[in-house]
């Protein structure tokens, strides 16, 4: 996260929506390393979590260009949701509700 409002929007997204933002929650941004994309894809396969967020296109593109928001992917043998970056939320609130659709098929799919 760049900032702590964005942070703090993350984690009452995340708990609004039933999930614990204290576990297992990695942040990937655009300018990050090919290194940060390395250590998440070992993270995934030494742990493989049942569903991964990805909270911004960016960051997701980083993973595959194929990832789009609004749907279930899979990326090594986990199930990955993409939704809109918490700095985006705080440009246009209206985007909250996508990320709450977003949150809520994770939900529905565990």
């Amino acid at each position: 996260m760049t900032n702590d409002a964005q942070q703090k929007l993350l984690e009452n997204c995340l708990s609004a929506a039933g999930w614990n933002p204290h576990s297992h929650c990695f942040s990937l941004h655009a300018s990050c390393s090919s290194n940060s994309t390395i250590v998440l894809q070992e993270y995934i396969v030494k742990h493989a979590p049942e569903l991964l967020i990805v909270f911004g296109r960016d960051a997701a593109q980083l993973l595959s260009p194929e990832f789009i928001s609004g749907e279930i992917h899979s990326f090594e043998n986990t199930r990955l949701i993409v939704t809109h970056h918490p700095e985006e939320m705080m440009n246009n609130p209206a985007l909250k509700a996508q990320v709450w659709a977003d949150l809520c098929l994770g939900v529905v799919q565990q």
